[in-house]
């Protein structure tokens, strides 16, 4: 089992339990840990899903700015998207268009934890030097301070119950039966290796696999495998792929295939990607440990 402090996965995780509804609402506070979880498992930072992440952190003061800014622009500087009403930043002055150039003498980064990071430097002071229309300005003031809680929260981990694997390997499908290969590009958010054709070991429950599909191409005509062609160059990365929920059960390996459906093959069912789906085309016994 490995510890980290919370504050070194994403910065979206730091905000994970500073949440006004969740004495209230605990399903929301909830919801809302589960989606941080997501993108934290998706980003690599929670390591292999057979290992245990223990998250946990003292109570203490985070500082903020109050302001939001759009971390994906090149400089100079980070673009002010909104303020908020009454926060550190609406006191300071600044105002959706400015370009935040650094905070507490830093220059703010292109990381949401860089910039965090130099408003925590001042220690509740808050010195900002921005661009209005290429004009440099700079105020003082205090930056606003929110409470977070203690807090231990272990993520992943094989329960005791046991194992099982998913598998992509290479070997006899049975194609007069509609069934071509698949491959597994990620399981629960994180990527596979880029080789594919891996049996994936993964503890009993309920798993998200993410698939493409592998039809041999000389069983459509030159017409169909031109539009489909095309239509893969078109789509996005996350449309050119499926999902499949597996429930993983102790000792039994889950083969994967995709169904062709050569009945959906005209324009329309091929421009939806719907000529084919992911599924489990056979399960066997294998001890898993």
């Amino acid at each position: 089992m490995t510890t980290s402090p919370l504050r070194a996965l994403p910065a979206l995780l730091s905000t994970l339990f500073v949440l006004p509804v969740a004495a209230q609402d605990p399903a929301t506070l909830k919801r809302e840990i589960e989606t941080a979880l997501i993108r934290a498992a998706e980003s690599g930072a929670l390591g292999e899903g057979s290992q245990a992440t223990t998250l946990q952190d003292e109570a203490r003061v985070r500082y903020e700015l109050g302001a939001v800014v759009d971390l994906r622009s090149a400089g100079p500087g980070l673009p002010v998207l909104a303020v908020t009403p009454g926060a550190a930043a609406s006191r300071l002055d600044l105002r959706p268009g400015d370009r935040l150039l650094a905070v507490n003498g830093r220059p703010v980064g292109s990381s949401a934890e860089s910039l965090q990071q130099a408003i925590d430097a001042g220690n509740g002071r808050l010195a900002a030097q921005w661009l209005r229309n290429g004009k440099p300005m700079a105020a003082t003031d205090r930056a606003d301070a929110v409470a977070v809680p203690a807090y231990r929260l272990l993520v992943g981990g094989e329960p005791a119950t046991g194992c099982g694997f998913v598998s992509d390997k290479q070997g006899v499908v049975p194609k007069n039966q509609g069934i071509f290969r698949a491959e597994i590009t990620r399981i629960d958010g994180r990527s596979t290796p880029l080789a594919g054709n891996f049996e994936y070991r993964l503890p009993v429950g309920r798993h998200v696999l993410r698939v493409a599909e592998h039809i041999d191409r000389n069983r459509l005509s030159v017409g169909q495998a031109t539009q489909i062609s095309l239509t893969t160059r078109r789509m996005t990365g996350t449309q050119q792929y499926k999902t499949l929920v597996v429930d993983v059960k102790p000792n039994t390996t889950y083969r994967i295939g995709v169904r062709f459906f050569k009945d959906k093959l005209d324009n329309d069912s091929i421009r939806r990607n719907a000529y084919w789906e992911p599924e489990v085309w056979e399960t066997r016994a294998q001890a898993c440990r």
